[in-house]
């Protein structure tokens, strides 16, 4: 076999593993599946237009989320960079996010959701939950040595 050969071959495996693979990945399960092969991460699919999420957040080591705690709630986007949608404070436990959004295409009327916990239990942690559900409490827990945070249902 030629090097042009082989070149072609490798350059052919690393375009499918890295562009192509993760975006089958994607389709074939429904779920929003990120960062490619290394990073899986769950998100909650809706459709484009206006919604509401509330819900209680708490520490597992007992500890009152800092005052300066906030919510950011994202959109996956696998084209380009996350994109942000609305930050709100976490005030006494709670928070309340109410947004109107698109994916900014003709082509998909839907978007995938997810939220960041910034500064709840320790300064300058970040944590993430891909469970978010409309009209309905939900109780985040933030625990220290996990990335994801547990959600309840209430």
């Amino acid at each position: 076999m030629s090097v042009n050969f082989i070149a072609l071959i490798y350059l052919l495996f690393i375009r499918f593993t890295s562009i192509v693979l993760p975006q089958r990945i994607k389709k074939l399960n429904g779920k929003c599946e990120i960062r490619g092969l290394k990073h899986i991460a769950p998100c909650t699919r809706l459709h484009s237009g206006c919604h509401s999420f509330y819900g209680n957040v708490s520490c597992a080591n007992c500890r009152i989320p800092f005052p300066e705690a906030k919510v950011v709630l994202w959109e996956e986007d696998y084209v380009s960079a996350d994109d942000f949608i609305i930050e709100a404070s976490i005030v006494n436990g709670n928070f309340q996010l109410n947004g109107c959004f698109s994916d900014g295409t003709e082509v998909e009327n839907y978007v995938q959701l997810y939220l960041l916990f910034n500064n709840v239990c320790q300064k300058g942690e970040t944590k993430r939950s891909g469970v978010l559900k409309e009209f309905s409490a939900v109780q985040y827990t933030i625990c220290d040595n996990e990335y994801d945070v547990k959600v309840t249902f209430v």
